[in-house]
């Protein structure tokens, strides 16, 4: 299954094998979606990939290779944001709480990846 986090703007981004992919357009004859690397706008990187319309699968052979490495940690900054995000739409928990509840589910993640907090 294809993993997902949203922009500031509310957008999806595909996020895959440690990179992001904006979307980048649709071709209804073949039934997929193109989706550019983040990174495109600013460093004009190559990294591209398709997906079927319903995003559920990776078309194969149409990924193209990046000209930077993998990030994960962006998509995990990411998926933080996103909890954070829903925590406060959804509750009305404090603020300091919203945080705590988040660390502690992300804690041992960044333990792994020996990311101090």
């Amino acid at each position: 299954m294809l993993k997902f986090v949203k922009t500031q703007k509310g957008k999806d981004q595909l996020a895959h094998d440690g990179f992001l992919y904006n979307s980048n357009g649709e071709n209804k004859t073949t039934n997929t979606r193109r989706w550019r690397c983040k990174e495109y706008q600013s460093s004009k990187c190559p990294g591209k990939i398709c997906t079927s319309l319903d995003n559920v699968n990776i078309v194969e052979g149409s990924f193209k290779p990046h000209s930077h490495i993998r990030d994960v940690s962006e998509i995990n900054v990411a998926r933080m944001k996103k909890e954070l995000i829903q925590a406060a739409e959804t509750t009305s928990e404090a603020t300091s709480q919203i945080i705590n509840n988040v660390l502690q589910v992300i804690e041992p993640l960044l333990r792994t990846l020996k990311i101090g907090i």
